[in-house]
């Protein structure tokens, strides 16, 4: 199964990073991003097994790193991610900005 979930977040990075983390890896998603808008850092969580992801990293801005779908498509992250304009509107909506 090929897969990639990706939350923005800000005020519910303690939810991301935990229990909704954890559902993710029991639905056997193979690759959980969390990009904390706060600290400007991307949380990559991989190879879920028993309910969690047993490898986790963190980018800080500037580094890169690659989705398991597509080796090949660098991101940068933070600074310098892309941040899609319905994304913006997403983050607009909830009250929360990019830094």
């Amino acid at each position: 199964m090929s897969g990639l979930v990706i939350e923005i977040s800000g005020s519910t990075l303690a939810f991301d990073l935990g229990p909704k983390a954890r559902l993710y890896a029991r639905a056997a998603i193979p690759e959980y991003w969390v990009f904390d808008i706060d600290q400007r850092r991307l949380i990559v969580h991989r190879n879920p097994q028993a309910g969690n992801y047993s490898a986790v990293t963190t980018c800080a801005e500037g580094e890169s790193i690659s989705p398991l779908a597509l080796p090949l498509g660098l991101v940068s992250s933070c600074n310098r991610l892309p941040v899609p304009p319905s994304i913006k509107f997403l983050l607009a909506l909830s009250g929360q900005r990019l830094r």
